[in-house]
């Protein structure tokens, strides 16, 4: 009985750790090409990103009445 407990866990161990292993190193993989596919470049793509400026920025007044840019 103890040889085949032994023998059971000698072919189940090294799947128990493996296994989850080369998939978490795979699913990383992906994800750091995809970050990195995003960042390569992202200059070139920047051309086609609508940007507006709109100054707005009316100035105050003072309790003297006085109108003073501020902002």
């Amino acid at each position: 009985m103890t040889q085949d407990t032994d023998s059971t866990r000698s072919r189940l161990g090294p799947r128990m750790w493996l296994t989850p292993s080369i998939l978490v190193t795979i699913v990383m993989g992906v994800l750091a090409a995809m970050y990195l596919g995003g960042m390569v470049n992202s200059s070139d793509d920047i051309d086609d990103f609508p940007i507006a400026i709109v100054n707005a920025d009316t100035g105050g007044t003072t309790s003297s009445g006085q109108h003073i840019d501020v902002g």
